[in-house]
């Protein structure tokens, strides 16, 4: 939990403050400036053009969950790129009696004569998942796609628990390694040093750092479910999906269908489905029996009801509309009222834009 978590300020590897404070700031600055673009190439393999650094939040001396890493190259353009492969903390002011979700965020900032830097991490339109993404990915778009043992899935919670969506970092480089600071979430000691470290240090970094009881408590569906609505991406065949996320670099449309699937950009049109529009699909996942009325009010006639169940797949019921607290739906099948349509007070159900 994020409250119980301690930031670090300096190393205690004692070696390594000894090593960086022998090779001096301008020879860490000079390794710094001559990185370039063909280096990242989304694997843990060290070589002399790929920078890496560890942020110990708990302060353990050894790989946790909670641990961030930072990959960062050049471009010949000047440009500095990164990954951030961290958790969902660095946009909650705190986190209380449940896990974090994962991510491998990209970056990219400029860097002038002076050690300062700064760079915005955005959490808009992404999908976390249930465990750490080992640095073998580029993204965690790649870590859901691997196959294996290991089974990367959406985070349980929804992102709407999110205090900020983007958040801007600022620090410096120093000769321990770069002094970060989260300028927009507040944490118990704000400025946290992301050590210099070698590739081989975070071999076992990722999924394997969470227990299995762990991983299969923090996963929930890919679609990130959020209040009632949500995008979609209709596809030139007709058929349309829920929006996961965008891959702008691989420029195409990460999906969630019967199977994980990617399209391209062009293939399809990214949609609004509001069920204010009548759009979309309600469904209980709770053990309860809820009153299914003919009119928008608990003193209107009951027509029939719906019983949910946490052990079963939900029956999904379609949105004819959405006003004031009541969804307006199609019952077909429920209830013995095939056909007809009802109205249900919104507490107590999910909905989704295509039915689960």
């Amino acid at each position: 939990m994020k409250s119980s978590k301690k930031r670090i300020f300096a190393p205690k590897n004692e070696s390594l403050v000894s090593y960086l404070n022998i090779i001096g700031m301008k020879h860490l600055i000079a390794l710094f400036a001559a990185l370039t673009m063909n280096a990242y190439a989304g694997n843990a393999k060290q070589t002399d053009d790929t920078l890496y650094y560890l942020c110990d939040n708990n302060e353990k001396g050894k790989l946790d969950f909670e641990d961030e890493i930072l990959v960062i190259t050049r471009t010949p353009e000047g440009e500095y790129k990164g990954k951030f492969y961290g958790t969902s903390d660095e946009f909650m002011k705190a986190r209380k009696g449940f896990l974090p979700g994962f991510y491998a965020l990209p970056f990219t900032f400029r860097k002038g004569e002076s050690k300062e830097i700064s760079f915005t991490l955005s959490a808009k339109d992404r999908r976390f998942l249930n465990m750490p993404v080992c640095i073998n990915f580029k993204n965690h778009f790649d870590a859901i796609d691997a196959l294996g043992d290991v089974q990367y899935l959406g985070w349980k919670q929804s992102q709407d628990i999110l205090d900020k969506e983007v958040v801007t970092f600022c620090g410096e480089l120093n000769a321990d390694g770069i002094v970060l600071e989260n300028r927009d979430v507040a944490y118990p000691e704000k400025k946290r040093l992301f050590k210099r470290v070698k590739a081989a240090e975070l071999a076992a970094y990722g999924a394997q750092l969470m227990t299995r009881k762990q991983s299969k408590e923090n996963c929930g569906r890919l679609y990130p479910v959020q209040g009632r609505s949500g995008k979609v991406v209709e596809l030139s065949d007709g058929n349309f999906y829920p929006l996961i996320e965008k891959d702008e670099e691989q420029g195409c449309y990460v999906l969630d269908g019967q199977e994980f699937s990617k399209v391209s950009m062009d293939r399809g049109t990214v949609r609004e489905y509001r069920a204010e529009d009548g759009k979309g699909f309600i469904y209980l996942t709770k053990n309860i029996t809820i009153h299914v009325y003919d009119a928008p009010s608990t003193d209107a006639k009951r027509i029939g009801t719906l019983r949910g169940s946490s052990h079963e797949i939900p029956e999904c019921y379609q949105v004819l509309n959405y006003q004031n607290g009541w969804y307006k739906i199609r019952i077909e099948g429920a209830a013995g009222n095939k056909g007809s349509e009802g109205y249900v007070p919104e507490k107590h159900f999910s909905w989704h834009p295509k039915g689960i």
